[in-house]
């Protein structure tokens, strides 16, 4: 073996990326040791159900997810830090996946044709999505092929580079239940993040809140601590931001709260998916940016002020429907950069860190088609790492992204990937190339994926009118 062969890789993160990631690499057939560190119980990321949602943090400037100091000696036991912030799933117990089957699944592994009864009333039988408890069944059945290279309860607390090998600083959180946790480090010559990117808020500065939240935390929320429409009853709701998490926000909740419900629009117009659910819905009163919020003087609601000086009185919630940031506490910014617009810089096909592609991100896209481009993206990380594919030079990966800056702009929208499906899929079917027996070849974008996506939204939009 060619001292330069990578033997050892490491997988961070035990949802679906990660899982697609343990399948491509297994299939190489080549590293003699694949270890997925997974902080969670089990597998299945944001899937798995948490019925008590992450507690809001302070909206102050400050970052939200900071890494742990580790202690001078390792390894060790250490009184425990308990878990990391956005340890809890932003899912919701009925919650149905936005990506229509067969594409949700990956191509050699399929989910269950299993529909769940409130679906089946709202959308007709056999129809593409599938329940929470459908998709987590079938993300830790196919864990179970694996068991020998997971390790749970485990948080990654440092990834960095010593010579040629990475190492990884780690914490067995409350290991022998006895309020320790055991650090220690561990080294690999290649690393795989896979740690998804719906576990920490994107929260807008906007004046005020600070202030709202330290007089009555439940008067802020971020979507993803929703867990039931019963609990905005009646209530006089502002919401901003107008994505796909808001499309189905409002279409649930709608019923139930004071009318009209409003809606802040980031941005010049609302997006597409909500734009057609609820154009002309005179239960919905849009509104532009909130300029700021302050406490009513009966200390019980608040007042909002738009950016065109309009105003709202006596709102019982803020909710901020306004998506994600990429989170790698464990990274310094000597590995890699995520800038103030929420761009990871220097990845080469949102993969490959540029320069050192034994650092790569499985699953750092938005809209991407989840869960089939892990699978793609796993695939290609795979090959490469065990040298059976190969990447363009590094001349041409910084071109790469300076022509998708120039096209997109440095903006949080850079790791979208519609409308420019086939362009990016193709680019993977050609960069990983044949399967040549091991594991399987990548079918190229076709068509038909257009039309089961179309088809999908179709459907939901459906689901989105109903109220």
């Amino acid at each position: 073996m060619r001292s330069d062969s990578i033997e050892s890789v490491a997988v961070i993160g035990g949802g679906p990326s990660g899982l697609a990631a343990l399948h491509a690499l297994k299939s190489e057939l080549l590293f003699k040791k694949i270890r997925l560190f997974e902080r969670k119980s089990e597998p299945g990321g944001l899937w798995v159900y948490d019925d008590v949602p992450e507690e809001l943090p302070l909206l102050t400037s400050d970052k939200i997810s900071k890494p742990l100091d580790a202690p001078e000696h390792l390894p060790g036991k250490y009184p425990t830090k308990g878990y990391p912030v956005g340890f809890k799933s932003p899912a919701y117990k009925y919650m149905e996946s936005n990506v229509p089957e067969p594409l949700m699944s990956f191509s050699y592994a399929h989910i269950k044709e299993v529909c769940s009864p409130k679906s089946v009333e709202l959308l007709g039988p056999n129809h593409p999505f599938r329940h929470i408890d459908v998709v987590r069944q079938f993300i830790q059945d196919e864990f179970k092929k694996y068991s020998d290279m997971v390790q749970y309860s485990t948080s990654v607390e440092r990834v960095y580079k010593r010579g040629d090998k990475w190492i990884l600083v780690l914490r067995e959180i409350n290991k022998y239940n006895d309020g320790q946790d055991y650090w220690y480090e561990e080294s690999f010559d290649a690393v795989l993040v896979a740690n998804g990117h719906y576990s920490v808020p994107n929260l807008p500065n906007i004046p005020g809140t600070l202030d709202l939240q330290k007089a009555n935390k439940n008067m802020i929320q971020h979507i993803s601590s929703f867990r039931k429409v019963e609990d905005y009853e009646d209530m006089k709701i502002l919401i901003v931001g107008t994505g796909i998490s808001s499309t189905d926000f409002v279409s649930d909740i709608l019923p139930v709260v004071q009318k009209p419900l409003y809606v802040s629009v980031r941005g010049e117009a609302p997006r597409n998916d909500f734009l057609d659910s609820f154009d002309g819905n005179s239960s919905l009163s849009l509104k532009p940016g909130v300029k700021s919020v302050h406490l009513s003087d009966d200390g019980k609601h608040f007042n909002a002020t738009f950016t065109d000086n309009s105003t709202l009185e006596g709102l019982d919630k803020l909710v901020f429907a306004t998506g994600y940031i990429f989170d790698f506490p464990f990274l310094t910014d000597e590995e890699i950069v995520i800038n103030e617009n929420n761009r990871i810089e220097n990845l080469y096909q949102h993969i490959f860190k540029i320069g050192d592609p034994t650092l790569s991100f499985i699953g750092a896209v938005i809209a991407g088609i989840s869960f089939r481009v892990f699978e793609y993206q796993a695939t290609l990380v795979a090959r490469v790492l065990s040298k059976r594919a190969s990447l363009p030079s590094v001349e041409e990966q910084i071109k790469w992204e300076k022509d998708l800056l120039e096209k997109r702009g440095d903006v949080h929208t850079f790791h979208v990937i519609p409308p420019d499906f086939k362009v990016y899929y193709d680019d993977i079917v050609r960069l990983a190339g044949p399967a040549n027996g091991k594991g399987h070849d990548l079918e190229p974008f076709g068509d038909d994926w257009i039309t089961i996506l179309n088809n999908g939204r179709n459907l939901k939009l459906k689901y989105w009118r109903r109220n």
